[in-house]
């Protein structure tokens, strides 16, 4: 039998063979003088927007509206606009409108700082932080809280280095998240440093144990909260009292804090390479985004992690140490698995293939949100589970005749 001595490369395969287009930095295109002038522009009304300041109103506005503006005509992203909504009310919940906002603009900061340090390569860009601070320094009137408006620079130095070397994209997410979340710390020590004058540990957790029962103590005193609850509870003929529930409720959401707030990092960080690879899409750069900067591969043994998380939290009873760590690992690989998840089931639904595993996430939607989201991260383990084993097979595959190979790309 005649075998085609070079075969084309099997499109689930093209990505081994990406080429890095910053291999030579003379083909990079770059944005006209006016459009990286209004981006700088946008990048440092972000940046200095820090939390613990009060902005204007004006300015919270118009930096409101310069957001969905870059969203709308540059980025042009479903998937970010949904991000951005979920950051935005994530934002809300914590620190109320303006939180909403500073949640946004640490998106566009990281994403658009790394989309100009990649193409401007200029050395015009440190004006950017300069800039910040000195607007920020205006708002606050005072040097050290204005520092707070550097702290997105470093994530976006990051995705640039990352998206130059053609890194892959999951390992330059977890850089940002860990990044973000070494800057976060050092904002808020910071910030305590200012109000209390010295960081003693003792001092922090006593303050966060204090704020627990603080919130504990306003949920009760809320009488209406607390009829309508123990009704409810009545009803069902659990036999629990409502201010117990709402006190082991408070304390587990304390116990899962962590968990928390790595969460809202990767899914931050996520948003922010998201709005860098859209950017070179936008301003027409698409030569710029490569299949590396978009697959979205998660590890094996983070799989299997996940997989024995979500066994050992249908066998775990009461509140421990070991549960809460269990729940909050299981809380962080839960948005990477739900999204290799969601990725599978489009291209099964594209393939026509797996009907019978569609019909039960649509069930599961009709029935509960919650279950939904473990079907779907299920879904997103097992599948990066077999891709070693599908990979594996696909490359030990014997080449196709010459005459089978009028279906492939040319």
């Amino acid at each position: 039998m005649n075998r085609n001595p070079s075969p084309l490369p099997r499109p689930q395969l093209h990505f081994i063979t990406d080429k890095n287009p910053w291999a030579d930095g003379s083909d990079i295109p770059s944005l006209p003088l006016a459009g990286n002038l209004i981006l700088c522009l946008l990048l440092v009304a972000c940046a200095a927007y820090p939390l613990v300041i009060t902005p204007p109103q004006i300015y919270t506005v118009c930096l409101l509206v310069a957001l969905i503006a870059l969203l709308l005509f540059v980025v042009r992203s479903v998937t970010v606009g949904i991000l951005s909504a979920a950051l935005f009310f994530g934002g809300c919940l914590t620190g109320g409108f303006i939180g909403g906002v500073y949640a946004v603009a640490l998106m566009a900061t990281v994403g658009i700082g790394a989309f100009l340090i990649s193409t401007c390569r200029s050395y015009a860009l440190v004006a950017v932080p300069v800039a910040a601070y000195a607007l920020s320094l205006l708002l606050c009137r005072d040097p050290m809280l204005a520092v707070l408006s550097l702290i997105a620079f470093p994530a976006a130095g990051i995705l640039a280095y990352n998206t130059m070397q053609n890194r892959p994209r999951v390992s330059s997410i977890c850089l940002i998240s860990i990044m973000l979340g070494l800057c976060a710390v050092f904002g808020g020590a910071l910030v305590w440093y200012h109000q209390n004058g010295t960081i003693v540990p003792s001092e922090v957790l006593a303050a966060i144990e204090a704020l627990r029962e603080q919130i504990v103590t306003v949920m009760v005193a809320d009488a209406t909260l607390m009829e309508a609850l123990q009704i409810t509870l009545d009803s069902a003929g659990t036999g629990i009292e409502a201010a117990a529930l709402i006190r082991s409720s408070v304390e587990l959401v304390f116990n899962m804090l962590p968990g928390l707030l790595i969460l809202a990092l990767n899914l931050l960080a996520y948003a922010a390479q998201l709005t860098c690879i859209r950017t070179y899409r936008g301003v027409g750069m698409k030569q710029l985004v490569t299949h590396t900067s978009q697959l979205f591969i998660l590890s094996v043994p983070a799989a299997i992690v996940y997989l024995g998380c979500c066994i050992a939290s249908l066998f775990s009873g009461e509140l421990t140490l070991a549960t809460a760590a269990i729940e909050n690992l299981r809380l962080i690989l839960l948005p990477g698995m739900c999204l290799v998840g969601v990725f599978k089931l489009g291209a099964d639904f594209q393939r026509g293939v797996s009907k019978v595993w569609i019909a039960v996430m649509i069930g599961a939607a009709l029935l509960a949100p919650t279950m939904l989201i473990l079907c779907v991260s299920i879904s997103g383990a097992l599948a990066t589970l077999m891709r070693p084993v599908i990979a594996h097979i696909l490359l030990n595959q014997p080449k196709n005749d010459s005459s089978d190979h009028s279906d492939d790309p040319s």
